[in-house]
């Protein structure tokens, strides 16, 4: 490299300063982005694990409804409304930075939207019936469908949570390797070896 063989020491080593900062920067913006990313991944994951924690909770709130506690409907309606909210990110994120769920997971998601419709039908017939003839069908219903309802929120969230792990191995993958990349570029400008692969490329 006839650059590198006239250079002054003072250019030499500013050019080994630039190649270190520009490979420094280049990883640490990785770094960020994986950091977001992470932080991204984790709050769908935590969005559909609540959702499975929300369909035992309306649950449990239809039960002691049907028992007689009528003072647990304004539960039972917010949680309800809770749940369709929560689908609602998952679908299309928020803007708090919670992204939609990723591709793998839309078939699971399908899944439990379908079964949530129903339920939260009866939710809404149940809120309906006046407080002096509560009509226990709906109720009844709720809970019968809660076991299913949590099978496929569970299931959303083990794919969520698949694809997240399988995105955090990835991107160490590309972390791990840019460092030997950017010793192998600094070993390509700077020794003979380099230099002499170069001038093989230019004779070509």
């Amino acid at each position: 490299m006839k650059f590198w063989t006239e250079a002054t020491p003072l250019a030499k080593l500013r050019l080994i300063a630039f190649l270190v900062v520009g490979l420094t920067a280049v990883h640490a913006a990785f770094l960020l982005y994986s950091l977001y990313r992470h932080r991204a991944d984790a709050s769908v994951v935590n969005l559909a694990a609540r959702q499975r924690m929300l369909s035992q909770r309306l649950a449990l709130n239809a039960s002691r409804v049907a028992s007689g506690d009528v003072k647990r409907l304004d539960d039972l309606h917010a949680t309800a409304d809770q749940f369709t909210h929560g689908l609602q990110v998952l679908e299309d994120g928020d803007a708090n930075g919670t992204p939609a769920a990723p591709p793998p997971a839309h078939a699971a998601l399908r899944e439990l939207e379908q079964a949530w419709k129903p339920v939260r039908a009866a939710v809404d017939e149940a809120m309906r019936a006046p407080m002096t003839t509560l009509d226990r069908a709906p109720l009844a219903f709720i809970v019968d469908r809660g076991e299913e309802l949590l099978a496929r929120a569970d299931a959303v969230t083990s794919v969520l949570d698949d694809e997240a792990r399988a995105a955090s191995r990835r991107q160490l993958v590309w972390m791990l390797g840019a460092i030997p990349f950017g010793l192998l570029l600094v070993a390509l400008v700077l020794t003979p070896a380099g230099q002499r692969l170069e001038q093989l490329v230019l004779d070509l």
